[in-house]
């Protein structure tokens, strides 16, 4: 019997599960063929990527900065040098408007690693890497903050195949249900795993496949 796509791309993500001393969660759903796949318009992708570096890149300074309206203003400075102000998500714009608890600057400074996984698919980062430690956030916001304009920063982007989107997301997919799971059972083997790093990144991949507009909204 022919395996269909989605079929095929499991047997390599239970491969890479096993590879990597990760429990194997039976059962889970398939994701969509190619053909039947959902996702983001590139214009959107980049938009998200832009908003989403310049919002990380605002919580750090929030964190740190005495004087936040500053930070703020800086930060407001760079959404409309890259044309992004009505990008921005609903706990970002908390951090923009100086109306923010500290779970909220907490939940956009994970931006980075769903920021990592955007830049990805568009061909900007090489590699994702293990999600076994935080990504490289000096080098993605350095991405980003080289370009000298929305228009200019498009014009970089390689978008990836909706195939190795899948296969990535696939792999993520599987990553957290595991991850979900050990909670409730300490035995499950979870390798190197990161939790935080695989949640955000996970939820990077719900968003680009779907037309939800606000990631914040995914567990």
């Amino acid at each position: 019997m022919i395996k269909s796509e989605a079929e095929i791309r499991r047997k390599n993500t239970i491969k890479e599960l096993k590879k990597e001393r990760v429990d194997v969660i039976k059962g889970l759903p398939l994701l969509s063929d190619v053909e039947n796949v959902h996702i983001k318009s590139f214009e959107e992708i980049c938009k998200r990527a832009l908003a989403c570096a310049i919002s990380a890149s605002l919580s750090s300074e929030l964190d740190e900065n005495p004087d936040p309206e500053l930070a703020i203003k800086i930060h407001q400075i760079y959404l409309q040098k890259y044309s992004v102000e009505s990008s921005l998500l609903s706990k970002e714009k908390l951090l923009f408007t100086n109306n923010y608890s500290n779970s909220d600057l907490i939940d956009v400074s994970w931006n980075f690693e769903t920021l990592w996984v955007i830049l990805w698919s568009l061909g900007l980062v090489p590699a994702l890497g293990k999600p076994f430690a935080t990504c490289d956030s000096y080098k993605a916001l350095f991405i980003v903050k080289e370009k000298q304009d929305y228009e200019d920063f498009k014009a970089c982007c390689h978008p990836r195949p909706v195939s190795e989107i899948l296969d990535a997301a696939d792999l993520y997919l599987n990553y957290y249900e595991t991850l979900k799971e050990k909670q409730n059972n300490k035995n499950k083997k979870t390798g190197k795993l990161v939790y935080d790093v695989v949640l955000e990144r996970k939820r990077a991949f719900v968003w680009l496949l779907s037309e939800e507009k606000d990631y914040y909204n995914f567990g």
